[in-house]
């Protein structure tokens, strides 16, 4: 059998490490405000751009859904709580081994998708009706822009500028939708956006990420307000997510420890994030900050190292995952 490519394996492990280094920039050390950048102007500079950077994370996540499309099985559906009930055992073992609190409101929370497991229902609502898309982008072509085209402004004048519109900022249901759905045209139509060069994509994702960063910066330092710049919705985001899916899209590769990796990297979000986890994973990673000296160019090599680590090791111990509900299937099989 043809081994798959790796180059939306890859993608997949990038958009991961991209929310460890998120979290470990702005849920560890907090936002950044003119009198912080009053304060050290370069640095913080740096954490925004820094932030811009990662914050396609998301939708990149929901760009490779929409590109190889989704075909939903209830195997599937009941595999994604699997592994929140599965990391949720997993996280209270490593409480009890290091004598962290095991709140059952934190346990709750965790296994009721609730606080940092936002990202469950609406992408599990997505994978539900993902056929009614798919059938969209197929039948009624000549729609599916228009209905693009409303969804995104519609997130762009209320959700991302002022972050209302029962988005959150991307984290949602129709946000999902909008992302899936331009992820389903970019992979089945001729475009000449498809047709740029790899150096092309990247200069643009940089492009697109710096402008919102000066955007923001200089918002926040004369006006107090930086556009919502953070949002998934930002119009600026869903560019540079879309760049950089093209840009992987023009990688042609095979590597079986890439691919191997690859199917657990959603676990790297499952462990950090989990209720009951985040919390002890800010507080070391501030604690890194703090060997540092506070000094942050130091913190963001040692950030880069440890989520490396982090999520080398969530995608290996994700195999014991894999081995115990390939054994629920088995048995049920039977």
């Amino acid at each position: 059998m043809k081994q798959r490519e790796s180059n939306f394996e890859t993608l997949r492990i990038t958009a991961m490490m991209m929310v460890v280094l998120l979290h470990c920039n702005y849920f560890v050390l907090g936002g950044v405000d003119a009198a912080t950048i009053g304060t050290s102007p370069a640095g913080e500079f740096w954490r925004m751009l820094w932030d811009q950077l990662c914050t396609p994370c998301v939708n990149l996540f929901i760009l490779i859904s929409g590109w190889f499309g989704i075909r939903p099985k209830l195997k599937g559906g009941f595999s994604l709580l699997f592994q929140v009930v599965f990391y949720t055992v997993l996280s209270i073992v490593i409480c009890k081994l290091f004598g962290w609190e095991v709140s059952f409101d934190r346990i709750k929370a965790a296994l009721t998708c609730q606080m940092a497991y936002w990202f469950i229902w609406p992408y599990l609502l997505l994978y539900i009706t993902a056929p009614a898309f798919n059938l969209l982008v197929e039948k009624a072509s000549e729609k599916v822009s228009g209905i693009i085209i409303s969804l995104l402004a519609f997130e762009f004048a209320l959700d991302w500028v002022v972050y209302y519109a029962g988005g959150a900022g991307g984290k949602s249901y129709i946000a999902f939708v909008t992302l899936y759905l331009i992820g389903r045209v970019l992979a089945t139509r001729e475009m000449k956006i498809k047709q740029w060069s790899r150096n092309t994509y990247l200069l643009l994702f940089f492009l697109l990420s710096l402008i919102p960063t000066l955007i923001a910066y200089f918002g926040e330092m004369f006006v107090h307000f930086q556009l919502g710049k953070s949002a998934y919705t930002n119009p600026f985001v869903i560019a540079a997510s879309i760049v950089l899916t093209l840009y992987f899209s023009k990688l042609h590769f095979t590597n079986r420890a890439v691919n191997w990796l690859a199917c657990s990297s959603f676990s790297i979000y499952l462990l950090h994030m989990n209720p009951l986890m985040a919390r002890h994973f800010k507080e070391i990673m501030l604690s890194v900050f703090s060997w540092c000296g506070s000094n942050l160019t130091v913190y963001t090599l040692l950030a880069f190292l440890l989520s490396l680590l982090l999520g080398v090791a969530c995608m290996c111990v994700d195999k014991i995952r894999i081995f115990i509900w390939n054994c629920i299937n088995s048995v049920h099989l039977k």
